[in-house]
């Protein structure tokens, strides 16, 4: 198995910097849209997440027909059926399919800072449990307030948290090609 050195790393980002700053800038503009317009970047989560559940639905049943002698031949086909369902669902009505999956998002933030916050005071007294807790209190407080925002704060929610998502991705491939060519210019090795 071949491993990629930091410097073959480097020296591979370094090589194609202007595709990573391209894809990073892209990434940005669609990052600061998707904010702007927050209801259209959630309806594009959603369409994905449905087209995402059609694809795996049918593929999941092409499988069950497959491998019908397989004794899981009725689950992998019920399985299969419920992400066909759940997709069309989503795509037939996207506006109720969107507030769906902002519930879905408040109630994983609401499990997830209850488990942040566990987490947190049992690994007390160690470093960082604090940051641990507000994290937690935080993810609480903000399903809370999604939550108690329905139907509303669908309009706004995933589009929102896409756009965040995707500016720091965008930032992170533009500092990698900065980077990269810094450690190029200082390494003589890179420089080859």
């Amino acid at each position: 198995m071949a491993h990629v050195t930091v410097i073959d790393a480097d020296g591979m980002i370094a090589a194609h910097r202007r595709w990573f700053i391209f894809l990073g800038v892209a990434l940005v503009i669609a990052g600061l849209l998707a904010i702007a317009f927050p209801f259209a970047g959630g309806l594009a989560v959603e369409v994905w997440v449905a087209v995402a559940l059609v694809i795996s639905g049918i593929a999941q049943i092409v499988h069950a027909f497959a491998a019908r002698e397989w004794q899981g031949f009725l689950l992998g086909l019920l399985v299969g059926l419920l992400y066909l369902a759940g997709g069309a669902v989503l795509w037939l009505d996207p506006i109720k399919g969107v507030i769906t999956l902002t519930v879905f998002l408040a109630a994983m933030m609401l499990i997830d800072g209850i488990l942040r916050c566990t987490m947190a005071l049992r690994i007390r007294p160690m470093p960082g449990w604090g940051m641990l807790l507000v994290g937690g209190i935080l993810g609480i407080v903000v399903a809370f307030m999604i939550w108690k925002q329905l139907p509303t704060s669908a309009l706004w929610v995933i589009g929102l948290l896409l756009g965040i998502n995707l500016i720091f991705s965008g930032v992170a491939f533009i500092t990698l090609a900065r980077s990269a060519r810094v450690a190029r210019q200082q390494d003589p090795v890179l420089q080859r």
